[in-house]
């Protein structure tokens, strides 16, 4: 993998409110509820989210991990969130 960018709480919380925003887009939906992110709990979005960051952003996130505490942790990166 060549040079990742240097990581911003505000890089990260903009590239991951863009990742939800495209989950809601998507039009999932979850049992009888109507289609959008709204209905589905904080592990599956985070996992929706976790999955747009790696196809769009790969040379920033790397291969972020979702974990418990902190919800994803991103590798050689002082961040965790």
């Amino acid at each position: 993998m060549g040079l990742r960018e240097k990581l911003t709480l505000s890089r990260v919380t903009a590239d991951i409110s863009d990742a939800l925003a495209y989950a809601d887009r998507l039009s999932l939906c979850h049992n009888q509820f109507r289609p959008g992110i709204g209905p589905f709990g904080e592990s599956q979005a985070i996992q929706i989210a976790v999955s747009r960051l790696k196809e769009r952003h790969p040379n920033v996130y790397g291969s972020p991990q979702i974990k418990r505490t902190p919800d994803v942790l991103i590798p050689d990166d002082a961040l965790s969130y």
